[in-house]
């Protein structure tokens, strides 16, 4: 299965954040929809000081429905 763009550019940009490479590949897989994906992008650019478990933990919520 070929990677969507907005999963290219979510990795990319995870990658950039020094998000540890098990991390992207659990935080690709769960966001499953192109609206979790751009979520999770625009969150991105709101808090550039980001961890890898901050990450995670927007993960959760998008895919709980639970996010703001």
């Amino acid at each position: 299965m070929a990677l969507t763009p907005a999963q290219k550019h979510l990795i990319d940009g995870l990658h950039i954040f020094g998000v540890e490479k098990d991390a992207i590949l659990c935080i690709v897989l769960a966001l499953e929809t192109p609206e979790q994906q751009d979520a999770m992008m625009e969150w991105m650019c709101e808090h550039r000081d980001a961890t890898t478990e901050d990450f995670l933990k927007k993960t959760v919520e998008l895919v709980k429905g639970t996010a703001e």
